[in-house]
Parts: structure tokens; sequence; C-alpha cells
């Protein structure tokens, strides 16, 4: 049985994720008169989306594909990628459910940021100049080689990720910045605000 066999009258939604994206998502979902709810994915961020509507908790239901199909939804809005990381993936994916989101080999455009940035290449698409340093010695290298700011990032977008991005706005903070990153999975950096540089 896939989501839209269901027999149910009127729009309904849910939104994956916490705090103020779901906090928001439900609002415009009820705004526009949408029946949605949320499926709180993380230990944190709860108030926001429970002051808007009906929410999930994902430690009471660790794997959300039965109450998912219940209820049936039109749209599923993923806050980010981390439902593709979760040991119900395969089964939710066997749903067919209505998510917004590329799955299997379309997910590396999600998560890959420099496969994203080849295939823009190849195709003519303008991205921001970016670059893959493999430690953080090499990126300290490049900022006192350039003398100029960077914008760091994990290479891998995951929630889980070692780095979030953090937007330099000078050589000094740059290196201020980096001795407190975890490069594990390397660093990655592209253009940010005005006058931020690229490794």
């Amino acid at each position: 049985m896939s989501f839209t066999d269901t027999g149910h009258s009127g729009t309904r939604a849910v939104v994956l994720g916490v705090g103020a994206f779901a906090q928001a998502a439900l609002r415009v979902f009820h705004d526009a008169g949408v029946n949605g709810q949320a499926y709180l994915t993380r230990d944190y961020g709860h108030a926001g989306p429970l002051g808007e509507g009906t929410c999930v908790d994902h430690r009471l239901v660790p794997n959300p594909c039965a109450w998912l199909k219940e209820f049936a939804p039109d749209l599923i809005l993923p806050m980010s990628i981390e439902w593709a990381l979760k040991p119900w993936t395969d089964e939710f994916l066997s749903l067919r459910p209505p998510i917004l989101c590329p799955s299997g080999e379309a997910l590396k455009l999600e998560r890959d940021r420099d496969f994203s940035r080849e295939l823009c290449v190849q195709h003519g698409v303008p991205f921001a100049r970016s670059f893959f340093v493999a430690s953080r010695v090499e990126a300290e290298r490049k900022v006192r080689e350039t003398q100029r700011p960077y914008v760091i990032k994990n290479p891998l977008c995951s929630p889980t990720s070692p780095i979030h991005t953090i937007v330099c706005e000078t050589p000094a903070e740059t290196l201020a910045w980096l001795p407190r990153v975890d490069d594990a999975e390397g660093i990655f950096s592209d253009a940010g605000k005005r006058g931020t540089s690229r490794w």
C-alpha cells in the first residue's frame, strides 16, 4: 500500500526534524490548512514544534514507518538527510514515501559537497569555487600562504559531521578556528561573505 491509496481526505504533511525548522514548517502547514505533524528526530528542540501541533518523539517511536503509513502524508519534509542514515531507511523507502529529498545515488547531491561541485562543473552550472584539504595542518598552511579568510565546512554533509559551517571574516579568525575543528573527514572550504576566500 502506498501513501496515496489510503482514502484519507484533506492534505496531510509530516516534517522530520526539531527546533525552529519543525516549528516553522508546522505553522506554515497549519496556516495553509494542511494537517501537519512532526516526527522529532533528535533529543532536543522539542518545545517549539510541540507548541504548533502533534509531534511523535523518536525515543518513543524509534521506527516511524508504521505511524507514517497510518497517517498517510501527502508530503514528508525532512530538516536534514539524517533519515537516510537510520536503521529503518530501507523499510521507509519501500513504502515509496512522498519525501521532498533525493534518495539513493541522488542523495550524494546533498551529502557530498565535492561530488555536487564536480557535477556542476561538468554541466556548466555555476558553483562557488571550493577546495578540500585533508588536515588542519594543510588548512593552516593555506591560510598563511594566501592571507585570506575562509568558510570552514565538513566535506560530507550530516547532522553528525564533526565540523559545521564556520564563516570566518579574517585570516586570523580562520586560524583561530582551525585548531578547534575535528579534521577526521578532512576540511572543505568554499566562498562565503564579502571577501571570504576558498582554500
